[in-house]
């Protein structure tokens, strides 16, 4: 048997959550949700898997790549259109023959664990009731491709005919702000079978789950059922539960009470505040017993869990401001570098960055290239690295830090070295350049960036400004 899921990532009502992120990747504790639909699937035996995806795919096909962690195939297929899925799995059936096919949502699964999911001669509906469907069912492949592209999933029960129902209870599901919060309440408060545990949390005592890294300050009181997530640091006086869920990376500030409610990954709590049947992601609050939503412009109250200090904005415009300054006396050679050399853009991961890869954000990074059957000059090699004043003023480059790569290649570096990595800042002038010259060892390279995401900041910038610009006289005087 074949599964089909239609991890379409966009549900309406859900804007303030998935600005960001797909509904298969809201969490469930401290997994996405699509991480426990793929888990069922291979338990069940069903290895061959196909994702039909739409809004931000690239996250998804980032966060399950090919499915060999969980020992399954995933191939994947991009809709242009999230209410109709059909457009593209019709056509794609049409080569499935008559192979029978678990159609189910990336974004909710119902309680499958003593279903055998046997292989009905009519179209099989897992319904909730009579009248409401999971969006869970098993189909024979002609049967799909006989749909109509402009066919919507909820169309399907009243299109199938014949068809057989059976009534299965909800488990999982995040389609919803309220619907997020009951299931994340209820997959506390069940106790799940050991396989839908979180991947990294501790049931430390009943309905108490704390997950690694997570600081919590005397006097904080917590009621169960919680859970908290990674890297969250919980202040003096805070007070958790019953029903609450932290996700990773947040901060509680004192003296402040969450009930009934979730705080989304990176998400910053303020000093005494009393949030109740609530959903906070980062400055947007969401009232669920209102059923309103509210932007906090605050940064004191609600906002990202790692607001830039005073210092380190005035910094970041001063370097603006210096970027500009040296840009236009040197416009000149610029205009010069435009004829005789190529301008390339690429895609760079902007730092810091945050290890949940779905919140990595890229910038447009220019500098020269030779044109085709060219090399550099001397002069064209000297300005080759010119544009880049112009993405220090727009802030997505400083002048000291370490050199800047593709989220591709972030990625493919071994753990340690990405995490420290992370930590940096991209710049013109690095600490590898300075001591190892253009041609550095992986070794020296890992080591010079080490050391700078342990060591930068101002002072230490500035020392190596004056040691790179050292060197390069000593160098060229060298040479000469």
């Amino acid at each position: 048997m074949k599964a089909v899921i239609l991890a379409m990532g966009h549900c309406p009502g859900m804007d303030p959550l998935i600005s960001y992120r797909p509904t298969p990747l809201l969490n469930v504790a401290d997994k996405p949700i699509i991480f426990y639909i793929i888990e069922f699937l291979v338990q069940k035996g069903i290895r061959n898997i196909d994702l039909v995806i739409s809004h931000l795919p690239e996250q998804i096909e980032e966060k399950l790549d090919d499915g060999k962690r969980w020992g399954a195939e995933i191939c994947y297929h991009l809709a242009k259109d999230p209410n109709y899925p059909f457009s593209v799995l019709a056509p794609l059936a049409r080569g499935w023959k008559e192979q029978k096919i678990l159609l189910g949502q990336g974004d909710s699964i119902p309680a499958l664990e003593h279903f055998g999911l046997q292989q009905a001669n009519v179209p099989l509906l897992l319904n909730y009731s009579e009248e409401e469907w999971s969006g869970w069912g098993v189909f024979a492949a002609n049967t799909l491709s006989d749909l109509s592209p402009h066919t919507t999933l909820d169309e399907i029960p009243s299109l199938l005919r014949p068809q057989k129902v059976e009534i299965v209870k909800p488990f999982l599901s995040v389609r919803g702000c309220k619907t997020l919060k009951e299931t994340n309440q209820r997959f506390m408060a069940a106790d799940p079978p050991r396989a839908y545990l979180p991947t990294t949390a501790r049931k430390v005592e009943p309905g108490v789950w704390i997950s690694r890294a997570v600081s919590m300050e005397p006097g904080v009181e917590i009621v169960p059922p919680v859970f908290i997530g990674e890297n969250t640091h919980i202040k003096s006086g805070a007070h958790l539960g019953p029903g609450t869920i932290i996700e990773n990376n947040c901060i509680i500030d004192s003296n402040s009470t969450i009930e009934n409610s979730i705080v989304c990954q990176r998400s910053y709590v303020g000093e005494n505040l009393e949030i109740k049947d609530c959903i906070v992601d980062r400055n947007c609050l969401i009232n669920l017993a209102l059923n309103t939503q509210l932007k906090i412009m605050d940064e004191f109250i609600l906002s990202d869990s790692v607001p830039p200090a005073l210092h380190y904005q005035l910094r970041g415009l001063l370097e603006r401001f210096c970027a500009l300054l040296l840009f236009i006396p040197l416009s000149p050679f610029f205009l010069v570098m435009v004829f005789l050399c190529s301008l390339k853009r690429e895609k760079k991961l902007s730092l810091p960055a945050t290890n949940p890869t779905e919140e990595w954000r890229a910038f447009d990074l220019l500098t020269f290239a030779p044109r085709k059957g060219k090399d550099f000059s001397p002069f064209t090699k000297f300005f080759r690295c010119l544009p880049m004043l112009i993405s220090i003023f727009k802030g997505d480059v400083h002048f000291v830090g370490v050199h800047p790569r593709s989220m591709e290649e972030v990625n493919r570096l071994p753990k340690e070295w990405r995490e420290l990595y992370l930590k940096a800042k991209v710049g013109i002038i690095t600490l590898c350049d300075s001591d190892h010259g253009p041609s550095p060892t992986v070794d020296d390279t890992y080591a010079a960036e080490a050391f700078y995401a342990s060591q930068k900041g101002w002072v230490f910038d500035m020392k190596l400004i004056f040691r790179w610009l050292w060197r390069k006289i000593k160098r060229n005087a060298y040479a000469d």
